[in-house]
């Protein structure tokens, strides 16, 4: 299976923005999309606080990538 470099910001809604990124591995014939919502969910479970969680759920997305990680 192919490596996966991800990035991905959101902005609260306060205005503040975070940043994620690492290297994933999709399932076979995982969409782009699917990627995309699993990283949110993921990143939003691993928030301390319910609100936070809450808050990482419902934030927009500033910035996605998604590149395979072999030059």
């Amino acid at each position: 299976m192919r490596e996966y470099l991800y990035i991905l910001t959101m902005q609260s809604h306060d205005g503040r923005q975070a940043t994620w990124s690492g290297v994933i591995t999709p399932t076979e014939g995982a969409t782009r999309e699917q990627v995309w919502l699993d990283l949110r969910t993921t990143i939003a479970q691993a928030q301390p606080t319910q609100d936070q969680r809450d808050a990482v759920a419902a934030a927009p997305v500033v910035y996605f990538s998604l590149e395979p990680n072999q030059l």
